[in-house]
């Protein structure tokens, strides 16, 4: 079996472009996450209102909670 020999520039931009997809993928995976929490953050936010308002729970419930 013949090992083909990788030049030293193109190891270097092989290198480049696996090091931005890992980066763009961490970044995509951060952005993702953030999303999710703070629709999360909303929904509960929300579902305390919604009690409160209706069965007229006061400012405590969220230090019980």
């Amino acid at each position: 079996m013949t090992k083909a020999i990788i030049s030293t520039k193109a190891y270097r931009e092989f290198l480049r472009d696996l090091k931005i997809r890992i980066e763009q993928a961490r970044l995509d995976t951060a952005r993702s996450v953030n999303k999710e929490l703070v629709g999360l953050y909303h929904d509960i936010g929300a579902r305390i209102l919604e009690k409160q308002e209706a069965l007229g729970w006061g400012r405590n419930v969220i230090e019980t909670l």
